[in-house]
């Protein structure tokens, strides 16, 4: 179950990323879906997780917006990925994902923190107009959805890969809504 991944940093490179390994999470839709597109697009075999897989999605208004949909636009394309159904708030999960990519392609050059799954949860949704009609737990689920789950991605990816080739990129995206009342928990934690 190994891919053959070799690394092609020479000015006479087809395209800028090839040869390179990419993780994008939270990648069945939106931002992820289109950052995962855009690098394979320059040529990485990106590996994108989310919990929506095809037949279990997590928004059942949008059955067709699942890793493995990202995964097969990716190669409609031309391009190279591997879809991974994972929950990144459970560490387990994300350790078998991390393990996964040293085990197939041994490297990790670019990690998109973009996973959120709070608005299951409550996190953003907003009790009414006024800001202390947040759920209680809106801010925890932000937390273990967003911070956190970026935190453990980070940590692990760098423990089992980039840490060791000494290189790597990490990004983490984020939102911010100007709906009424904005979001008190995550506008006072991240501002």
């Amino acid at each position: 179950m190994t891919e053959a991944v070799t690394q092609m940093d020479t000015p006479t490179s087809p395209l800028p990323l090839s040869g390179q390994v990419a993780l994008v999470t939270g990648a069945s839709r939106g931002l992820g879906r289109a950052a995962a597109l855009e690098l394979a697009a320059a040529g990485a075999h990106v590996v994108v997780t989310a919990r929506s897989t095809r037949g279990h999605s997590t928004v059942a208004a949008l059955p067709d917006t699942t890793v493995d949909d990202t995964a097969d636009a990716i190669r409609a394309a031309g391009g190279q990925a591997t879809p991974l159904g994972c929950d990144q708030t459970d560490s387990a999960q994300v350790e078998a994902v991390i393990r996964h990519i040293a085990d197939t392609f041994g490297r990790l050059d670019v990690l998109v923190n973009n996973a959120w799954g709070a608005h299951e949860g409550g996190a953003g949704a907003g009790g009414g107009p006024e800001v202390w009609d947040e759920p209680l737990e809106g801010l925890r689920n932000m937390l273990l959805a967003g911070a956190y789950s970026d935190y453990v991605t980070s940590l692990l990816a760098l423990r089992h890969l980039m840490g060791k080739q000494e290189r790597g990129l990490i990004v983490s995206t984020t939102w911010h809504t100007d709906e009424p009342p904005g979001w008190l928990p995550y506008d006072t934690n991240f501002r």
